[in-house]
């Protein structure tokens, strides 16, 4: 249903913010602060991917019984590290990445 497909854009999105809290050592507070857009360059599964402050990962999915539905990564630190949790409780179990199950 388009979320496999949208997995290595979700993933890069993800690294980006990564990348930039270690550079920064704060959180982005948006598309712009990563250089990412916010639509458009995601393939025909992804409706948009925004990140919100703190770093937050929203994706919003495009076809399917998936359409206009959101998957939400929300990173955090511990030890020293950064981990994500997966908030998709508007999608049907069955189409949640196995991060998310």
């Amino acid at each position: 249903a388009g979320i496999m497909g949208a997995t290595p854009h979700i993933q890069k999105s993800k690294a980006a913010v990564v990348d930039y809290a270690v550079k920064n050592q704060g959180w982005p507070g948006g598309n712009e602060a990563l250089g990412l857009p916010e639509t458009g360059a995601f393939g025909p599964d992804i409706k948009s991917i925004r990140i919100q402050e703190g770093g937050i990962v929203v994706v919003t999915f495009a076809k399917g019984p998936v359409a206009d539905k959101s998957i939400v990564y929300q990173p955090y630190v511990e030890d020293q590290r950064i981990y994500w949790e997966c908030d998709g409780e508007e999608l049907p179990p069955k189409y949640l990445p196995p991060d998310c199950r």
